[in-house]
């Protein structure tokens, strides 16, 4: 038996993590399924974190991934080297898995706390969510991205579950415009966590309007 390398346990857990099977990350023969976004976005994280992060060279990565050749490789690794947002997620996937750095909190500790920042971002009621699609799945991404191993509860919550976790995702990592908003709720979710910590005196929902306003500025 040959033994696991870098790459191939990158692949597992990559493919674990969007809860897809590897038959169609690296499918046996070419097929229209193959091609979907949820199968497509894990085989680019795959190709950009095996070359930046483990200097894998692009044939071995195209050999690994059935490619014809290697400029396939190298086609997904540049994509995701176009896309500043993209490339924070690519990185933080390598960091738990490749770097193997400790999960950092988002601080939110329920969905309702995702559905509610989700909600105050985008200045809607809560209970308009789940009739706001684009908004919808922005919180589910927001929410799964955290607890993936809970990801099929949250999206039964959000009455989004025929789409599935790696939909979800690739919906959301593919749509720049949706990845910019779900990442300023991330980051503004973190930075408050980190505020509070440091500055308990101060009111937290002024601070957290604040936050929030401005990432909303910036995110568009």
């Amino acid at each position: 038996m040959l033994p696991i390398t870098k790459l191939d346990q990158l692949i597992n857990d990559i493919c674990d993590y969007y809860q897809v099977p590897i038959g169609f990350v690296i499918p046996k023969k070419d097929s229209q399924k193959n091609r979907l976004p949820e199968y497509v976005l894990p085989r680019q994280h795959i190709c950009y974190i095996a070359k930046e992060h483990l200097g894998i060279s692009y044939p071995y990565i195209s050999r690994k991934l059935k490619h014809n050749d290697h400029t396939t490789a190298l086609y997904y690794h540049k994509k995701i080297l176009k896309s500043e947002h993209i490339r924070q997620v690519s990185d933080w996937l390598a960091s738990q898995f490749v770097q193997k750095t400790p999960r950092q909190p988002f601080g939110f500790k329920t969905l309702n706390e995702v559905t509610n920042a989700t909600s105050e971002y985008f200045n809607i009621h809560s209970s308009e969510l789940k009739s706001m699609k684009d908004h919808r799945d922005v919180a589910a991404y927001v929410a799964a991205v955290e607890s993936p191993a809970t990801s099929i509860q949250i999206l039964r919550e959000l009455a989004c579950e025929s789409d599935g976790f790696a939909r979800i995702c690739a919906k959301v990592e593919l749509h720049e415009q949706l990845l910019k908003h779900a990442l300023a709720i991330i980051h503004s979710r973190r930075n408050l966590f980190d505020f509070w910590q440091d500055n308990v005196k101060d009111t937290p929902s002024s601070k957290y309007q604040s936050t929030m306003r401005g990432n909303r500025i910036s995110a568009r």
